[in-house]
């Protein structure tokens, strides 16, 4: 084979090289945008944890205050009852 169809084979070899490497690097760009985007959504999924942990507290928080409050009223209920019907 000559020289001519050798140069012929390197240079659709190095165009096919370029063309390659071409969507390699548009590849890794469309990687670094998704990877930015799942960290993106991770922060916000962290953040909404944080926003039900702490939730979660105050619920629990309200539940122990409410419950003393209608223990008091039914200890206050007794009482009025045994002071004022009683007697």
């Amino acid at each position: 084979m000559s020289e001519e169809h050798y140069n012929g084979l390197r240079e659709a070899l190095n165009q096919k090289l370029v063309e390659n490497l071409s969507e390699v690097a548009e590849l890794k760009g469309e990687l670094k945008s998704s990877l930015r985007s799942l960290n993106e959504r991770i922060d916000r999924l962290l953040a909404l944890e944080q926003k039900v942990e702490k939730n979660t507290l105050e619920i629990s928080r309200l539940k122990t205050i409410w419950t003393l409050i209608v223990a008091l009223v039914a200890f206050g209920a007794g009482f009025a009852k045994e002071y004022f019907f009683t007697k």
